[in-house]
């Protein structure tokens, strides 16, 4: 990842393959709290909210890797550019990369929850190239 000037503002590019890609920009005005407090309450509330209906993780990862979840697709990204790509299958294998890479523990019931909810509201095809 870096960060690259453009006019008044940063933007920030992760490396996806071999080209750079924008995630977001950094716009250097004065910010008010109650923005911040929208744009939370949309993302985690809205029903079409990515947010609400899928399974999203990212994480700096051991050796500049960096891993990256969505939904049944796991990712870890190198430095050099390569991904290795693996796509889950079934609820014992969204455990053990949500606790083992991530570090978060769902009961089981917690669990079944989250699947069932993706499986009937999650986005399918690809999804943000930060992701894919």
């Amino acid at each position: 990842m870096r960060f690259i000037t453009m006019g008044d503002e940063l933007t920030l590019q992760a490396r996806l393959g071999q080209s750079w890609e924008h995630i977001y920009r950094v716009v250097f005005l004065p910010r008010v709290d109650d923005e911040y407090e929208i744009a939370n309450w949309f993302t985690g509330t809205h029903p079409q909210s990515p947010y609400v209906n899928n399974i999203i993780a990212a994480l700096p990862g051991p050796n500049r890797t960096r891993l990256t979840m969505f939904n049944a697709r796991f990712n870890v990204r190198h430095p050099s550019g390569e991904v290795d790509r693996r796509t889950l299958q079934g609820q014992d294998e969204y455990r053990n990369v949500l606790e083992t890479q991530f570090g978060l523990e769902f009961s089981d019931a917690e669990l079944a929850t989250a699947l069932a909810h993706v499986e009937q509201r999650g986005t399918r095809g690809a999804p943000h190239p930060f992701f894919a």
